[in-house]
């Protein structure tokens, strides 16, 4: 497919999951649910791309680089709420922020990579955060 192609079905499915996700209406406790799942299928994907310190699947370690970033930018776009749902909010973004260490940019870090525990550990203080609420 041509880059203008791929650009314009990129823009449609983009506006697509902007429609489903306002007609879901989704409460923040979901949002942050959903981003304690994203979190943990970013697990999933760094234990395949990373083994013994070094990387093994590159595919693998984009696929979880993007589940976080993307977590990252569906909290970051949530909306002022009430005190508890805020506390809850930044308390989340703090979790992403960790995370993201083990996955900080779209190409891997030569040395020092972290191990998937550190995404699995954000995953789950992520949920309780967002069982708080």
């Amino acid at each position: 497919a041509a880059p203008a192609e791929i650009a314009d079905l990129e823009a449609a499915s983009s506006a697509a999951i902007e429609r489903a996700a306002a007609a879901a209406k989704a409460t923040v406790k979901e949002h942050l649910l959903a981003a304690a799942r994203t979190l943990t299928v970013a697990g999933d994907e760094y234990s395949i791309a990373v083994r013994d310190g070094l990387i093994v699947n590159l595919h693998e370690y984009h696929d979880a680089y993007g589940f976080i970033a993307i977590a990252i930018a569906d909290v970051s776009a949530l909306p002022s709420a009430g005190e508890a749902e805020n506390a809850a909010i930044a308390a989340v973004l703090e979790q992403l922020i960790i995370a993201s260490e083990a996955a900080p940019s779209i190409n891997p870090p030569t040395d020092d990579l972290k191990p998937a525990s550190m995404i699995y550990g954000a995953a789950a203080r992520v949920e309780i955060a967002a069982r708080s609420l």
